[in-house]
Order: C-alpha cells, then sequence, then structure tokens
C-alpha cells in the first residue's frame, strides 16, 4: 500500500467513525473501527510509518471527538510500537497469533482509556463499571478488526502478487 492510499484510507475511516459509524453499538458498545484500522495497519507494515499513522490517527480522533487532547494518541502510539515488537517475535503472522495480540490490546487500551477518562473527569473510578464496558468493548473491537486485517491483507498481497512495487520495509 502506498504513502498516500494510507493516508485516504486513515482518513476516510476516521471521518466515518466519527460521523455515521458513532450511532451504531453492538452489545452495547459503539465499535472502534479506527482502533481495529490501525493495529491491523501495524501488524501488516510492521515499521516505523506505521507508528507514525498510528499517533496521526490517534490525534484526529481526539481532535475531531473533543476528547481530552492526548489520550487516543498516546495510546495508539504506544498500541503501535508494542503491535510491532510483539509481531516481531512471532514466527508468522497468522490469525492464531494476531487475533490474540489484537483481543489483549484492545483489553489494554479499553481499560487504561477508562481510567484515563474517570481521572481527567474527576470521576469517581469503579472498576465493576469500567470492567463491564471493558470487557465488551474489547470482544467487539476484535470481531471488527478481523474482516479489516483480511481485507488490508489481500490489498497487500494483490499488489505484491501482481507485482507492483510497494514500498520498502524500514
Amino acid at each position: 500500500m502506498g504513502l498516500k492510499f494510507k493516508a485516504i484510507l486513515m482518513l476516510a475511516v476516521v471521518l466515518l467513525q466519527v460521523t455515521v459509524l458513532s450511532h451504531f453499538t453492538l452489545f452495547g458498545v459503539i465499535p472502534n473501527f479506527i482502533f481495529a484500522f490501525s493495529f491491523a495497519l501495524c501488524i501488516i507494515n510492521d515499521n516505523v510509518e506505521s507508528v507514525v499513522f498510528a499517533t496521526v490517527t490517534g490525534l484526529l480522533v481526539d481532535m475531531l471527538t473533543g476528547a481530552n487532547i492526548g489520550i487516543n494518541t498516546l495510546l495508539y502510539m504506544y498500541t503501535a510500537i508494542a503491535a510491532i515488537i510483539l509481531i516481531s517475535f512471532a514466527y508468522q503472522k497468522s490469525m492464531k497469533v494476531v487475533i490474540p495480540m489484537c483481543l489483549a490490546a484492545s483489553f489494554l487500551y479499553e481499560f487504561i482509556f477508562g481510567i484515563l477518562s474517570f481521572l481527567f473527569r474527576g470521576a469517581e473510578i469503579a472498576l465493576g463499571d469500567i470492567f463491564s464496558v471493558v470487557v465488551p468493548a474489547c470482544i467487539v473491537n476484535t470481531l471488527v478488526f478481523i474482516p479489516v486485517y483480511v481485507l488490508l491483507s489481500r490489498i497487500r498481497f494483490e499488489k505484491k502478487r501482481k507485482g507492483i512495487r510497494y514500498e520498502q520495509q524500514i
């Protein structure tokens, strides 16, 4: 995937999530397509460029949702770095490896985001409330991640198979 294609796709996913997809719920939770997209991109293209895309995506989410600037930016960046480090130790990028990674990353993202949101709002933290949101959210995010990962993998594989030159890994 080229740099321009990734940038356009990232912007489209962010705008769709913030405008249209934020009104749909699954198991009482809004699916986080942006997290699924950035995590899949980091696993498929395990390079520094993916960390930059995840960080910019987090910043866009923070700016467009009016949330506390920096929470999503830092969480997306750290998730991208962790994904790249963990996938470098994996023997292959099969679904057996990638799905548990997404489940764990989504759990940590949702848990830390929930705690930081409560702390910045000045509200009391109720761990029962956090877990009643975090567990369904990480399951929904993983369910959203699977088709996104398959789609992005196929796009990259088709370009590689057709002989189209793509960016060199760092």
